[in-house]
């Protein structure tokens, strides 16, 4: 609930606090070798010896970095080699990165040799390295170990396969077509896969900007074809190499392009001497290593966006070469006879940095904020006591949550007062709620979504189409709403064009690519700026993808003009809106990875391209989709808006049926979809269709809405999901609400009903049903468009009259593709019958008169209770308001980066300058840390604190004359007991008997 405080602030500053980032890295590409000459590694947990890669995630590594070189000897770096590799890594639970150096030994700045077995020509070496890393990329695949990221080419400032892709000889143009070849293969091999652009000396900002000014280039490589730009940063080969150098030269990188970055090589000498090294304030030694990579990471955690994704350390176990090609001694985390040093842990810590409070003057009059207070679930007994959450919603459904990760700030209220210090959770305007497992009085907010994806379809207005070529409207199935627009198979002279007008930020189009036989080149402008070629990464074409994306653009309204297009279809558009893009009338489209959809059973992410049968195969929206084929399976959605529609895949080729229930806002749906021999679509071979329309449900009212979806039966079939459009009835991201959690549990006790309108006030009648235009007139067994004998698709809401007259079946605004309407002709009524009124009366009256006893003795109880002396700040229930001048206040925020997987540890809260926190150590010496290791033996805990704050609702000097104990002073002190219990084989969770003893708002009532 929200509700208004009167508050009187004590304004904080305090030093950015730096977290592990989401990736933590090592390149142990050379460590088989390593072990063939003998070398044993030790640890402190395994003395006697064990495998260098458990040892380093066990330590906190998950990302691997494997060389790979074009040799064919194993020996050296072979595809063999990384592939062998790949599979300890994945074993001991890291990820895979593949680092591609196209050439049979070392590439880098001063190395960048053709492989001898290529050719040398560019044509000849555009086909080579399209094909080699296509085949590499599979093999990664295929054996079970995927590559999560992808360098084409390592430390490339001066390009790669010498001297053809030779910057400082043959310029850009050469490099920029071979990068779009590696690009492209990886795209088609592996679209999961993130690819980036490797360089050397990440802080030499002038180098860096240059290098990307000029290597994107109209019908080459395109900002589209990248995700990651990857950086060295050494500490040996110049002074310029600074903290503040990589945060500047990083920082504009990322404002300019938007893309994620990491540091994906760097070392710190253990020993060395005689060197000049960029940072002479960090010791030479394993305290050092572990302080120069806090550092890198502090850098990476404060550039704008969470666009600092991780930090490699280069080869931390190469007995042998422990100088690493520096001129240090020593830069490795382990000594010469294997054992670990103690920066091997510079990864397990999630904390790099104390975090320092220092408290400003006090407001002098009481402030006012909104709370915005979470309600937390009753039952405390979990599987998991990991950070839970996602953006925007708490999973509290859910026995396992995934952790969250990134960066959060995190924001609270502490109020001071005779039972103890109360935690009260405060949401900024741009923040977004997620729950803390384990701190029901507690969440971490995250930053909402800077921005959302408008889809427009090609039929709508502001596509204005012209050009030579003559369009064609294509009323396929696979197209989304039924259409794509497409210039005929025209000759080279009679190309078409199109232009369309949007407000936002960026846009992309999405449909079919031309075969062969046509133009695989197009022409773009934008706001009449000059045209440049774009090419259609494709192989082999035709394929259903997203065949455009346009650069980052200001917000505000732009026109895009799109040429030279012969068999192009444009199925839709996608357009990233701006803060206060006007929103109204538009449609926005939530794929099904993001975290506001939620899911429960045995659902599978899945990014393999569709088959389409006799169609052009494809991929989904953003390349993944979600399935199940299991009947009791859910997911749900929350959304403020008009109308909402779900769509996915339905595959042609499958004769069975597929049947869901959709809750809506506590109206239930009944869907009902089937494939037969007679479908014309089973006939053809299209097998899996896109855009497949499951629900649809228009004319909602404005505001808030839920919707679950579960799966009834499902025989030979699959729901799979790929996306959720809805009409926002927020008029611009700027005001966009946050929309309360949603679970994906179906409610137990409601049945389906009808949508009429006498039973839902949000869905009027007189509304359209589906888009579809099948969708039309009344039917008992409506059919999917083009399968007028063929696949079913139901709409039968529960509930609804045989009998009556009025309007159409359409009213119900409910659809799916084909016509998903009420399966009875007429208006819809509720159904009645002769009950026993007497009967009735008499149970209400006996009713009302048990909850009127179970009242009264829950108040007796609860008096009595009330009156202990128990003080906690743990708790699920939020007061509807805070008495005046009762409690101190203080206002805490912190900006924070968590690792997957972080467990919230809790041990003694001491105050630091007048805030306490409520994240500490077990020993009480690190504030805010969380740790990965067990609370189990924290049965109980007792804290004491003091606050330099003032009373809510009285000014500082009224409350130096209170004579209440609360009031009387600045600095009076609170307590509060820590109740944990300890799962008989789990994790520990908290006592549910002791949270409903010890509210909240037993806790803010006064004695």
């Amino acid at each position: 609930m929200r509700f208004i405080v009167p508050l009187a602030v004590s304004l904080l500053s305090f030093t950015p606090l730096s977290w592990a980032l989401q990736y933590h890295g090592a390149d142990f590409s050379s460590l088989v070798n390593v072990e063939n000459s003998g070398v044993v590694y030790k640890d402190s947990s395994s003395p006697s010896g064990s495998k260098f890669e458990t040892i380093l995630h066990n330590h906190g590594v998950n990302l691997a970095r494997i060389r790979v070189w074009t040799s064919t000897n194993n020996a050296d770096y072979s595809l063999n080699y990384g592939l062998a590799l790949a599979k300890r890594a994945a074993a001991a639970g890291m990820q895979i990165y593949v680092d591609l150096h196209y050439s049979d030994t070392w590439a880098d700045p001063g190395h960048q040799a053709i492989p001898s077995s290529w050719p040398t020509d560019l044509n000849s070496l555009n086909t080579q390295i399209y094909t080699y890393t296509l085949n590499l990329v599979k093999a990664f695949s295929a054996q079970g170990t995927p590559i999560q990221f992808i360098e084409i080419g390592n430390e490339i400032n001066n390009g790669i396969l010498w001297p053809t892709g030779e910057i400082s000889v043959n310029g850009y143009s050469p490099l920029s077509q071979l990068l779009h070849s590696a690009a492209s293969a990886v795209r088609t091999g592996s679209p999961s896969t993130k690819i980036m652009i490797h360089l050397a000396n990440g802080w030499d900002s002038s180098s860096v900007s240059s290098f990307y000014s000029q290597i994107f280039r109209p019908g080459q490589l395109s900002v589209s074809d990248i995700d990651v730009m990857g950086f060295s940063f050494y500490p040996f080969y110049g002074t310029g190499a600074t903290l503040s150098a990589l945060q500047s030269s990083l920082q504009n990188i990322i404002n300019k392009y938007g893309k994620d970055v990491m540091v994906v090589e760097t070392d710190w000498p253990a020993v060395c001497s005689g060197v000049t090294l960029s940072n002479t304030a960090v010791p030479v030694s394993p305290a050092g290593q572990s302080t120069w990579v806090a550092d890198i990471r502090n850098v990476l955690s404060a550039l704008p966006g969470g666009h600092g994704l991780g930090i490699v350390y280069w080869e931390p176990g190469w007995i042998g070469n422990a100088g690493l090609g520096s001129s240090c001694a020593d830069n490795l985390l382990v000594d010469s006879s294997g054992n670990t040093r103690s920066s091997i842990s510079m990864f397990s810590s999630s904390i790099s940095r104390n975090i320092g409070f220092s408290a400003l003057p006090l407001l002098s009059a009481p402030a006012q904020g909104d709370v915005n207070i979470t309600h937390l679930r009753r039952s405390a007994r979990r599987a998991s006591n990991q950070l839970s959450g996602t953006q925007r919603h708490s999973n509290a459904h859910s026995g396992t949550e995934p952790p969250i990760s990134g960066d959060h700030n995190i924001k609270w209220w502490q109020l001071f007062g005779s039972r103890g210090v109360v935690y009260l959770p405060v949401s900024a305007q741009d923040l977004t709620e997620t729950h803390l497992s384990g701190w029901p009085a507690l969440f971490l907010s995250t930053k909402m979504p800077s921005s959302l994806l408008q889809i427009l379809d090609d039929n709508h207005g502001e596509f204005k189409y012209g050009g030579a070529g003559q369009w064609t409207l294509s009323t396929l199935v696979q197209w989304y709403q039924g259409t794509s627009n497409y210039p005929a198979f025209a000759s080279s002279t009679a190309f078409g064009t199109f232009s369309l007008s949007f407000e936002g930020t960026s846009i992309a189009f999405i449909g079919n690519t031309p075969t062969n036989a046509f133009s695989q080149v197009a022409t773009v402008s934008i706001d009449g700026g000059t045209p440049y070629n774009i090419t259609y990464s494709t192989t082999p074409p035709p394929a259903y993808v997203q065949w455009y994306q346009s650069p980052t653009l200001s917000e505000g309204t732009h026109t895009i003009v799109v040429d030279h297009l012969d068999g192009t279809a444009v199925d839709y558009a996608l357009i990233q809106v701006g803060q206060n893009t006007p929103l109204s009338g538009k449609t926005l489209v939530i794929d099904n990875d993001d975290p506001t959809i939620q899911f429960s059973g045995k659902w599978q992410r899945n990014t393999d391209e569709f088959d389409a049968g006799s169609l052009p195969d494809g991929f989904p929206l953003h390349n993944s989709t979600h399935r199940s084929s299991n009947p009791g399976d859910t997911f749900a959605f929350g959304f403020a808006g008009t109308s909402v529609q779900i769509y996915g895949i339905l595959n042609w080729d499958n004769l069975g049926t597929l049947s869901a229930t959709y809750t809506l806002d506590g109206n239930t749906f009944n869907q009902n979809y089937a494939v037969t021999t007679a479908s014309p679509e089973h006939i053809s071979q299209d097998k899996e269709a896109i855009n497949f329309l499951y629900f649809s449900q228009d004319n909602l009212s404005a505001g808030e809405h839920n919707l679950v979806v579960t799966i009834t039966q499902c025989q030979n079939s699959q729901y799979i999901l790929d996306y959720v459009t809805y009409t926002p009835s927020f008029s611009s991201l700027a005001n966009m609400p946050n929309i309360a959690p949603v679970s994906p549990v179906p409610p137990s006790s409601s049945s389906p009903s009808s949508p009429s309108s006498s039973q839902n006030p949000s869905s009027p009648s007189g509304g359209s049903g589906s888009n579809s235009p099948s969708s039309a007139g009344p039917s008992n067994s409506s059919q999917i468009p083009g399968s007028p004998s063929g696949a079913a698709s139901s709409g039968t809401p529960s509930g609804s009259s045989n009998t009556g007259q009025g309007n159409s079946p359409s009213d119900n605004n409910s659809g799916a593709q084909g016509s998903l309407q009420n399966s009875n002709t007429g208006s819809v009524r509720t159904t009645s019958s002769n009950a026993p009124i007497g009967a009735i009366v008499g149970g209400v009256v006996g009713g009302l008169i048990f909850l009127v006893l179970l009242a009264l003795l829950f108040f007796l109880i609860w008096k009595r209770r009330s009156r202990r002396s128990s003080k906690t700040m743990l708790a699920n229930e939020a007061p509807a308001s805070v008495s005046e001048g009762k409690y101190h206040a203080i206002e805490v925020e912190a900006h924070l980066t968590l690792d997957p997987g972080a467990v919230p540890q809790m041990g003694q809260l001491s105050p630091s300058d007048g805030a306490v926190s409520p994240f500490q150590d077990p020993v009480g010496t690190n504030p805010f840390a969380f740790n990965s290791g067990s609370i189990a033996d924290l049965k109980r805990q007792r804290a004491d604190s003091s606050s330099n704050v003032i009373p809510l609702g009285v000014s500082s000097a009224s409350a130096q004359r209170s004579t209440s104990p609360e009031t009387a002073n600045a600095t009076s002190s609170a307590s509060m007991d820590l109740e944990y219990m300890q799962d008989e084989g789990g994790p520990p969770a908290y006592d549910d008997l002791a949270h409903r003893r010890n509210t909240l708002r037993n806790t803010l009532r006064s004695r």
